[in-house]
């Protein structure tokens, strides 16, 4: 029993925690622990959080290109460090834009 409840534990874990008032359906089958509505819930915020950043990509793309043009005007001005990130800004931007693999 004490195997089991360290396996729940870790599975409890792995997908996220526990959040007060959350009901769970622990079952045993076939030799594995299946816990379902914390499965559910892991999966319901990650396609929140991808629906966030998909509904701001727009606005974090028109920042990245602002952040090019100071990156660029820190180049012209002598800032030899800010030359591999806005290259590698530059190359991140192409494949957003669909002009590079």
């Amino acid at each position: 029993m004490k195997e089991a409840l360290k396996e729940i534990l870790r599975i409890v874990q792995t997908n996220g925690g526990l959040n007060k008032g959350d009901e769970i359906n622990i079952t045993y089958c076939s030799g594995l622990w299946r816990i379902e509505e914390i499965a559910k819930h892991a999966l319901r915020k990650e396609a929140q959080a991808n629906a966030r950043l998909i509904a701001s990509a727009p606005e974090l793309l028109e920042q990245c290109k602002l952040f090019e043009k100071l990156l660029t005007v820190m180049i012209m001005e002598g800032d030899s460090g800010a030359d591999l990130e806005r290259d590698n800004l530059r190359a991140i931007l192409d494949r957003v834009e669909g002009e590079s693999a």
